[in-house]
Formats: structure tokens, sequence, C-alpha cells
């Protein structure tokens, strides 16, 4: 019995050092893949900066409110890089922080209720045109063809309002927070 026992501690340990060596040669990998994801970050947080100072206007009241956003965001289960490339994509259409902070809002709301990307639903969401008039048509959101922005947004705040957070406490928001 005392011959076993050494036997499978021998084999313990060999069984150790290959898992321990797989891993050990995959931390290099690991190292490079986590170093690309925060250059990545980086990035995109330098961009989101430029976009700010391109708006004009007082940039550091701006980033405040964008990394409470963000923060809020996150909360609700979107990445930062989704919540950064959605209010770009916003303030580039709209040229405008609070506006385009007003209809981010909506569209995580849209986002979640259609059940399509936080991007789809900013682009959507933007600048009012006949093409998104017909896409929202299909999500059951009637808008007329000369509802202005506002009456738009009202229309999916009307359909989809909450969903961002009914989605956040779910079990799946969750795990995606």
């Amino acid at each position: 019995i005392s011959g076993f026992g050494g036997a499978l501690k021998s084999m313990g340990e060999i069984a150790g050092g290959i898992i321990g060596a797989q891993v050990l040669s995959k931390i290099p990998g690991l190292l490079v893949d986590a170093a690309k994801a925060a250059a990545e970050d980086e990035a995109a947080t330098l961009r989101l900066d430029q976009a700010l100072r391109n708006a004009g206007g007082a940039f550091d009241e701006h980033k405040r409110k964008i990394d409470a956003r963000i923060e809020a965001g996150q909360r609700l289960a979107f990445s930062d890089d989704a919540i950064r490339d959605s209010f770009q994509s916003l303030l580039a259409a709209t040229g405008d922080v609070d506006e385009s902070l007003t209809k981010q809002t909506a569209a995580m709301d849209l986002a979640r209720g259609a059940n399509i990307s936080l991007e789809a639903a900013s682009k959507l969401l933007g600048k009012m045109t006949e093409d998104n008039v017909e896409v929202f048509k299909r999500m059951g959101i009637t808008i007329g063809g000369n509802a202005t922005e506002a009456e738009a947004l009202a229309a999916v705040q009307a359909k989809f309002g909450g969903q961002a957070d009914a989605y956040a406490k779910s079990t799946a928001g969750q795990f995606e927070q």
C-alpha cells in the first residue's frame, strides 16, 4: 500500500508539472492579450477625449458627464467601449453633448428592447432619416414621415423605456456586468 501511495504521489507530481508547464507556456500570450486590450482601451479613451474637445464647451464638465454615463452604462451591462463608441456616434450626428447623452439613454433602452447592439441603436437615433423610420416601423414603432427627432425619441421611449434597466437586473445582465 505504501508503494502504491508513493506511485500515486509521483504521478500527481508529474501531472502537476505538466499542467504547470502548460499554464506557464500560456502566460506570455495572456500578457500580450492584456496589453493589447489596455492599448485599445487607451485609444478609445483618447478618441473620445478628442471628440469632446472638438465639440467645444467646457471639456472637464463634459468629461465628468461622460465618465458618469460610462459608469451608469456599465451598471446596465454595456461595456465601456460600447458606451464610448455609442456616444461618439451620437456626438458626430448631433454636435451637442447633452443631446447626445439624452439620445444615448434612449439608445440603451432601444438596444435592449429590440435586441440590437448599442452601436446600431445609436446610429438609428443619431439622425432621423426615411430609412430609420422604416426600421422603427419593423420594430413596431410608428413614426410619421415628418416626425421631429424629439417625437421619434418619445416614441422609442414609449415602446422601450426601461428595457436597459430591466435587462441589467436579469441574470444575463448580471453576468455581463
